[in-house]
């Protein structure tokens, strides 16, 4: 791993520390009356969707459906919502499959770097099989040939396994 990586690395850990730092002292500063009459939640998203105007708009509809309020903004990954107590229990018709306690929007950094991983997996098993099937020069012997073939399609196969597993939830 190159220098550039591991201070990228490095950098995002102390970024994902310092927004749990301002999380945890966001939850310390409310008084033991507003946490006896409210509740609160942080959601977070792993792409920077509370940037963009309208992936926050619809977030703040969506939160609203089950009386959650926005109490402020930690950045663009990063939301915190409050809502009365009693709105838990009185939010009765919600859509379906709406998680009114939801704290994570769209994948978790753990699958978004997974399904790149595979994605990128899948392009070279593809670039191999497009390379067995023209019979490149620079390989040479037949057993080669073979094993870059299983080595395709193996990777094929994980990779389209990984796909069907996330579509059917």
């Amino acid at each position: 791993m190159s220098g550039a990586h591991t201070a990228i690395i490095a950098a995002e850990k102390r970024r994902k520390a310092r927004l749990q730092l301002q999380a945890e002292e966001a939850i310390k500063r409310d008084s033991a009356e507003d946490l006896e009459k409210w509740e609160f939640k942080i959601v977070r998203s792993a792409t920077r969707w509370f940037h963009q105007p309208e992936g926050l708009a619809a977030v703040l509809e969506e939160e609203s459906w089950a009386g959650w309020e926005l109490l402020e903004i930690l950045d663009d990954q990063c939301l915190r919502f409050k809502r009365l107590k009693t709105a838990g229990q009185t939010v009765k018709f919600l859509p379906p499959g709406y998680d009114p306690y939801r704290t994570q929007l769209g994948s978790s950094q753990d699958p978004l770097a997974a399904h790149m991983a595979l994605s990128i997996l899948g392009l070279i098993a593809f670039l191999s099989f497009a390379k067995y099937l023209l019979g490149s020069s620079s390989i040479s012997g037949g057993n080669q040939d073979i094993s870059m073939f299983a080595i395709a399609v193996t990777s094929l196969f994980l990779m389209f396994g990984f796909v069907a597993k996330r579509w059917r939830g």
